[in-house]
């Protein structure tokens, strides 16, 4: 009869919507996922190309020398992933696009102004943690990866449909998978656990974005 119909294609619709919506959210998120690994990639040349002037990436001490050959008005601090990064904002002159990636469904892409401190990697346009105290020379090493949760060593899985996306020392762009409690594996090992080799029994001094 037609309540029957009429409640059949109720069901049908209800359920196209919401095959629909999990088919956008997926390519969402892969779209995301892509965008965080070029520019991660991009990063990483930067990075290259500053150890190489520098010799290592970006420190407390090539803070020093940054400002020293650069003479730049920006403020050269260590506290955070934003703060670090300057140093190749001040080397490069480069558009801060490439240092963000879509965290959050209402984070905002940088404007590229980055004249100032208070415009330079502001709050916000910076979405990759950074580990300080490398260079060229730390082979198989995590320097930059995405996405962490601030302040943890634990990656959220549901930003780009549970994978991670981490620049190791000369091994390029890595995505990996998230492990349910956030943890990403390499070797069997969390990538920040101090027995890694890489790390040579010291825990990483990882800086987080603003």
């Amino acid at each position: 009869n037609r309540a029957i119909l009429g409640a059949l294609v109720l069901v049908i619709a209800i359920a196209a919507a919401l095959f629909l919506s999990l088919t956008i959210t997926r390519n969402r998120k892969a779209a995301d996922l892509d965008e965080a690994y070029r520019h991660l990639r991009s990063l990483s040349i930067l990075l290259y190309a500053f150890d190489e002037e520098y010799g290592s990436f970006p420190n407390a001490s090539t803070a020093v020398d940054v400002k020293d050959s650069t003479g730049t008005p920006l403020t050269l601090g260590v506290s955070s992933s934003n703060q670090l990064f300057r140093q190749l904002i001040a080397t490069v002159g480069r558009a801060e696009t490439i240092f963000w990636a879509r965290t959050s469904r209402d984070s905002q892409k940088p404007d590229n102004i980055i004249d100032s401190d208070a415009t330079a990697l502001a709050p916000g346009e910076c979405s990759f943690s950074y580990v300080s105290g490398l260079s060229s020379a730390d082979t198989g090493a995590p320097v930059i990866m995405t996405p962490l949760i601030p302040g943890t060593i634990r990656f959220d899985p549901k930003l780009y449909g549970r994978k991670a996306v981490v620049f190791f020392v000369g091994d390029d762009v890595q995505t990996l998978p998230i492990e349910p409690d956030g943890r990403v594996l390499v070797n069997g090992r969390d990538l920040f656990d101090p027995a890694q080799p890489y790390w040579r029994g010291i825990p990483p001094d990882l800086k987080w974005p603003e």
